[in-house]
């Protein structure tokens, strides 16, 4: 044992012995570790040597005091710790320069995709209007089916970059539909003085300035006379299921017509001078007719006279039935207007302060009565003829009050101020006031907001707290009342120039149908909500297609034929790609 340890330390002496040796340990281990940290830019494992030096010369015999080791391995462990910070920083900075390059990139990339859409929707806009003005010129050259196929094709396009076609070129569309599209339902023998679209598919209740009554079919496939007075026609009342009619001529007797049976008419003999008006019940089983001869008369659909209401001092110009058909209401000349039972009985005489009244109607609910005059008042009124409350006084004279948002509240027309709402205790709710004064108010049974027109052709359409929803300029004098669909979606107006325009709810023009001359004929809706009757000239009478309503049924229904697809782009330059784009957007959208 003591043998081996001895084998050990002289091995151990052998092996250090340099290091006991003057200058040949301290000295160079010193100088290869300062030579180390003094590199350019010394990696981290120089740094490791450059310290793992400094350490062993604590162990050289021939250190010097002078030199502080301590300090030289805290240098190195700072400089290595300053280099990795540095290390860091740098890496840092390379990967934030990185992530901006990358973010620039994606940036780039965006605004590159952006401009390739805004490029692609810019290219689709200008070939939309491009065929839209090829289409009014095929208008203008009376090549209708070439023309409706080139707008529907730019209504396409045009819709593709928003959703919503641009308004020029819907109404190029509107155009090519009313040329191409419309139908003749009825052409007169005699110029047309009025006409009326009967309820569901009974067709058109036709009156010719002759005196003569037409019925036209709602296909237009048939029509035939049903009668005639011996003066022109002045008012035609037809019961709510469409299926009498009662027509008013002045110097005779009402006719009373059933018009399935095209029998010939009853006349209701009774009044002795002219028959001003008439209404039926609201279930269609009586008729009310009001005259000059101071008297309305009450009539069963067989033509018998069921009671008299006498009692006025001047001519009748308004009746009506309450809602439950179990009163009537009447104004007269003579500045009042009475409540009746239906066996003749006067209930109540509303005469106000004595002014002439312009209006009366019951409520919705048939408990009240309004009344417009001219002492500047509208006045509410129960049956039993009590003034209720009065709303005014307006500016000047009243011509016309209503009801709206089923009673709750009312609207007063003054004659030549804004329209008023107000809340039925009398409190002003709030003046309507958007340029010339109304020439009148039209009612929709399922809206709580109202139209009103002037003379001028400014359309409005309001909510009762006085805003304005929609504001449609027609721009000439249109024909009084303008129409308002069943479904509250669109406004027709015809011009005292024979022209008709149509207007969406989002206030945009959809057609304007040009008359050859002055008809005095305003076009109506008809029953199926599809569709509208206009007349062209006053003898011929048309129904067009709402354009919308074409538009999707052409959209979803079956694509141009493939013969057709490719005449329509040799001979209008349509490049085969916007062909695929129309058909891939009438495949993709709703």
């Amino acid at each position: 044992m003591t043998f081996f340890k001895n084998i050990v330390l002289f091995t151990f002496f052998v092996l250090a012995a340099p290091a006991w040796l003057p200058g040949q340990c301290f000295d160079p281990l010193v100088k290869q570790g300062l030579y180390l940290m003094q590199q350019q830019n010394p990696s981290g494992t120089q740094y490791k040597q450059a310290i793992d030096k400094f350490i062993a010369a604590r162990f050289c015999l021939d250190s010097r005091p002078s030199v502080n080791l301590d300090s030289l391995i805290r240098l190195a462990q700072g400089a290595w710790v300053g280099g990795l910070e540095q290390a860091r920083q740098q890496a840092i900075t390379r990967k934030n320069q990185s992530d901006s390059l990358l973010f620039l990139a994606e940036q780039l990339k965006v605004e590159a995709s952006q401009y390739a859409d805004k490029a692609r929707r810019a290219a689709i806009e200008a070939e939309a209007s491009r065929l839209a003005l090829v289409a009014e010129n095929e208008i203008r050259a009376g090549h209708y089916q070439d023309a409706l196929d080139l707008a529907f094709m730019a209504i396409q396009l045009s819709q593709i970059p928003t959703g919503t076609p641009q308004e020029e070129i819907a109404l190029t569309f509107g155009r090519a539909v009313f040329y191409q599209k419309s139908q003749l339902l009825f052409n007169s023998p005699a110029p047309i003085d009025f006409f009326q679209v009967l309820p569901g598919q009974g067709g058109l209740l036709i009156a010719l300035n002759d005196g003569s009554l037409y019925w036209a079919s709602p296909n237009g496939q048939s029509s035939r006379a049903l009668g005639s007075h011996s003066s022109p026609i002045r008012s035609i009342a037809v019961s709510p299921d469409g299926r009498y009619a009662l027509s008013c001529a002045a110097s005779q007797a009402p006719l009373l017509w059933d018009l399935p049976g095209f029998a010939q008419p009853i006349v209701l003999k009774g009044h002795k001078e002219d028959v001003l008006g008439a209404v039926f019940a609201p279930d269609g089983s009586q008729a009310l007719t009001w005259s000059r001869d101071k008297t309305a008369m009450l009539w069963n659909l067989n033509g018998q006279l069921l009671a008299t209401f006498s009692g006025h001092r001047g001519s009748l110009y308004e009746g009506s039935f309450s809602p439950d058909g179990r009163h009537i209401l009447t104004r007269s000349s003579d500045r009042s207007a009475r409540i009746w039972t239906l066996d003749g009985a006067l209930q109540a005489e509303l005469a106000g302060n004595g002014g002439y009244l312009y209006s009366a109607c019951f409520s919705p609910d048939g408990t009240t009565i309004l009344t417009a005059g001219a002492d500047s008042l509208a006045t509410l009124w129960n049956l039993d003829g009590q003034p209720l409350q009065t709303f005014g006084p307006n500016p000047n004279v009243v011509k016309e009050a209503r009801f709206i948002t089923g009673g709750q509240m009312i609207v007063s027309r003054p004659l030549k101020n804004n329209l008023q709402t107000w809340h039925t205790d009398g409190r002003p709710l709030a003046l309507l006031s958007k340029g010339e004064a109304p020439s009148g108010m039209l009612f929709h049974p399922g809206e709580s907001t109202f139209l009103s027109w002037t003379d001028a052709g400014s359309i409005r359409l309001w909510t009762p707290d006085g805003q304005c929803l929609l504001a449609l300029e027609n721009n000439e004098p249109i024909l009084m009342p303008p129409s308002w669909s069943d479904e509250g979606n669109w406004v027709l107006a015809s011009s005292e120039s024979g022209a008709t325009r149509l207007w969406g709810r989002d206030g945009q023009l959809r057609l304007f149908a040009p008359g050859t001359a002055s008809t005095g004929l305003p076009a109506r809706f008809a029953p199926d909500g599809k569709s509208f009757i206009l007349a062209i000239n006053n003898q011929q009478l048309f129904r067009c297609p709402i354009p919308d309503v074409e538009w999707m049924e052409m959209k979803h229904g079956p694509p141009l034929p493939k013969g057709r697809q490719l005449s329509l782009s040799e001979r209008f330059l349509i490049p085969p790609l916007i062909i695929e784009i129309i058909e891939l957007s009438r495949r993709a959208t709703p």
